[in-house]
């Protein structure tokens, strides 16, 4: 029995035959890097009053960054501008597949602890 997050890939193949492959569980720190993308918090003060604001973000970016391991793109490499600029019919479909990854891993923690 494991207890630390082993370095699991699953390939996530598009309908044009194109692939992906995702890590499939994310460790703590790659987690709060997304968290930390969702939510930005600003605070100043002023002559008047103390000011704060949360602004709350969608984190897509940040959660492709973070299970995107490789890709089947000739000639592009796994970057954050190359999977910014992806084309939504393959973005979309790799959302959509972390999205499942992340409900599976909760219930698994969710069941476990």
């Amino acid at each position: 029995m494991s207890y630390l997050i082993e370095q699991e890939v699953e390939r996530l193949t598009f309908p044009d035959g194109e692939w992906c492959d995702l890590k499939r569980y994310l460790t703590q720190e790659a987690t709060d890097r997304i968290t930390n993308a969702l939510v930005e918090t600003t605070a100043k003060v002023t002559d008047k009053k103390p000011e704060a604001s949360i602004n709350l973000n969608l984190g897509k970016l940040a959660a492709l960054k973070e299970y995107i391991v490789a890709w089947s793109f000739k000639d592009l490499l796994v970057t954050k501008e190359n999977i910014d600029r992806l084309l939504p019919k393959y973005r979309n479909l790799i959302i959509e597949r972390i999205n499942e990854l992340s409900e599976s891993a909760n219930e698994f923690v969710t069941k476990n602890a």
